[in-house]
């Protein structure tokens, strides 16, 4: 704790771009003039923040992990960027049971809420989340496109004391009429199903079910490794910290500072694990197997001319990029931005309520 808690601040102190930066550095890795500098009310709270994060590094690197982990399913992740999708496989010759968005519970509490909910109006719907989580941004997509009225309630990543009523501790959560659903696709699945006009046995195509789980298999694997790439771009992850929540000032500038230099090593793992070798051109590489398959159909979705699950997921969580440089980066070396602009129009305003 101690080893990762010092080179994670000295590292912080080196970020010339962002408030401690312009700290500099003594012999031991702790910001020189220390003591001068809390004279300086500014300067006090930076360097509180950078002591808050040397105390809750481990406890942040355990569960801010855990928290982007969502529903990764063990596979072995190909190094090329030509990305065939498959439902069938995880990969070398293991066969999985059939892929399903939707669990038997999620079944179960759709067939449920279809006996009282007879229009949008008639649903309840509270999303806890991550203002830049894609997964969060999936569900986000989904209620939007269907114009469902939502409230939403911001988490903080280091305490998530506003999901400590849930035995379940990642995000999104959702609670639906009184109903709690955990994990991005059983919630747009569920929700997917109770706003059918009718329950059929397979409420999702081959197509569909294909592609939510390339997004949740492989996809996203890709992400953190390219948000979080370089110091600069870790920070730009969690900037949203300064105008979502209701987080006190010190929570936000802790969990903005240990946030970023977390990620960035948690990413350097990743992309270690799942064999992913230049971020940026795997990343390029998924997002036109995406756009091609798009393409070759002739139609301005993968849903023809509507979208459907699949365009809404793939859409979320690409959104959930819009402020990063990994967007623009993507937006200049790939042909997605044609259906990208199709889907924000398709979308729509956010159909979140005000607090």
């Amino acid at each position: 704790m101690l080893s990762r808690g010092r080179f994670a601040f000295t590292r912080l102190g080196r970020a010339s771009a962002h408030g401690l930066g312009r700290t500099s550095l003594g012999p031991s890795g702790a910001p020189a003039g220390l003591l001068g500098r809390l004279n300086d009310v500014r300067g006090w709270r930076r360097t509180a923040a950078a002591l808050g994060f040397c105390v809750g590094s481990t406890y942040y690197y355990d569960q801010y992990y855990v928290a982007h982990s969502d529903q990764a399913v063990a596979a072995s992740v190909t190094t090329t960027t030509e990305v065939v999708p498959s439902v069938s496989t995880t990969g070398d010759s293991e066969v999985v049971q059939p892929y399903s968005p939707i669990s038997e519970r999620g079944l179960e509490i759709s067939k449920e809420l279809r006996k009282t909910v007879k229009t949008k109006e008639d649903l309840e719907i509270v999303l806890y989340q991550y203002q830049p989580c894609p997964f969060c941004n999936k569900v986000r997509a989904f209620l939007d496109y269907h114009k469902i009225p939502y409230r939403a309630v911001e988490v903080d990543p280091l305490r998530k004391a506003e999901l400590k009523w849930s035995d379940y501790k990642k995000v999104p959560v959702v609670v639906v009429n009184g109903n709690q659903l955990n994990e991005s696709t059983e919630i747009i699945a569920t929700l997917e199903t109770v706003l059918s006009k009718e329950l059929k046995e397979e409420m999702f195509t081959e197509e569909e079910k294909k592609w939510l789980f390339w997004l949740d298999d492989y996809f996203v694997h890709l992400l953190p490794p390219n948000i979080y790439r370089t110091a600069t771009e870790s920070m730009q992850t969690f900037d949203y910290l300064t105008t979502e929540g209701n987080f006190s000032w010190f929570v936000r500038e802790t969990s903005r500072y240990s946030g970023a230099v977390i990620m960035y090593l948690v990413a350097k793992k990743l992309q270690k694990k799942y064999n992913i070798g230049d971020p940026r051109e795997d990343l390029y590489g998924a997002v036109t197997s995406w756009v091609d398959t798009v393409n070759e159909k002739g139609t301005n979705f993968l849903g023809g001319s509507e979208p459907n699950v699949a365009d809404l997921a793939v859409f979320g969580v690409l959104r959930s990029l819009l402020n990063f440089d990994t967007f623009d980066d993507l937006m200049a070396n790939t042909e997605l931005r044609p259906w990208y602009e199709r889907m924000e129009i398709a979308v729509g305003e956010p159909s979140r309520l005000k607090d």
